[in-house]
């Protein structure tokens, strides 16, 4: 995985990039649980037609069948569940994104119709993905793209300030009354550069939040993996069970915890 743009080389935005990639990475293994599940749940069912099949010649397999339908109930929970938590999350890192690159935008120098023009269509682009219901990887990547390209206008306009203080500088020279515009200027460059330094401790502690929330959600999963693997052996009643199954609450507070959390 790779993003476009010269400044991504930049060691200013190596820990933004790298766990953004390590946060896609760790979706993946999202993939991997569903496929698991989806194997189980395949698995399960095909017995369970067996078992009722047998039921229906006389055969004792109603506790079994009772156990096998919350096992089978239980996972397809969990499949159903894993594809919206990934999407949730998926859309919580494009909002992080979106934000701090708008931000960006707002810190730009405006120097003259052409650049006011580039910034309009960053804008427009960035609506468009904030539009957007379903995020992909190939989203996010693109994201990235485009906040780095915002990261690297704002650094090349702290430079446009040292040809102005320095026309100032001769004006001044000439005793020009020009008041104190060198100081002025100089202030505003410093100022900048302030912001650009924040904007990449912005986006390299977003990244790193997201990276371990991402992690301990992967280690949710397997937890919940296990507990659905070994449900049968909790008694469970034939008819009429009401109960909230534990792996459904857990994820309920899971994504309940996430919305807080941002």
């Amino acid at each position: 995985m790779s993003f476009k743009g010269a400044i991504v080389e930049s060691s200013d935005n190596v820990t933004y990039t790298d766990n953004v990639k390590k946060t896609l990475a760790k979706f993946d293994e999202v993939d991997g649980f569903i496929t698991n599940l989806q194997t189980d749940y395949d698995g399960i069912k095909t017995y369970l037609t067996k078992l009722l099949d047998l039921k229906s010649r006389g055969f004792k397999v109603h506790n079994s069948i009772a156990r096998l339908q919350f096992q089978l109930e239980q996972t397809q929970v969990s499949i159903t569940s894993l594809g919206t938590q990934k999407k949730n999350r998926l859309n919580l890192l494009k909002i992080d994104i979106l934000e701090l690159a708008e931000n960006v935008l707002d810190k730009r120098l405006i120097i003259d119709d052409k650049e006011r023009t580039r910034v309009d269509e960053f804008r427009e682009s960035l609506g468009e993905y904030r539009s957007k219901d379903t995020v992909s990887f190939d989203d996010v990547c693109k994201l990235v793209t485009i906040s780095l390209e915002h990261m690297r206008d704002l650094h090349a306009d702290i430079n446009k300030f040292d040809a102005q203080i320095q026309e100032a500088q001769v004006f001044a020279d000439r005793n020009y009354d020009i008041g104190d515009l060198m100081g002025d200027l100089e202030q505003q460059k410093s100022n900048l550069q302030e912001h650009y330094k924040l904007h990449l401790d912005l986006f390299a502690k977003m990244s790193i939040k997201h990276l371990l929330r991402t992690a301990k959600y992967i280690e949710q999963l397997q937890t919940e993996a296990d507990k659905i693997r070994n449900a049968t052996k909790e008694d469970v009643e034939v008819e009429g069970d009401t109960t909230v199954p534990a792996a459904e609450e857990n994820v309920a507070e899971s994504e309940t915890d996430d919305v807080n959390a941002v």
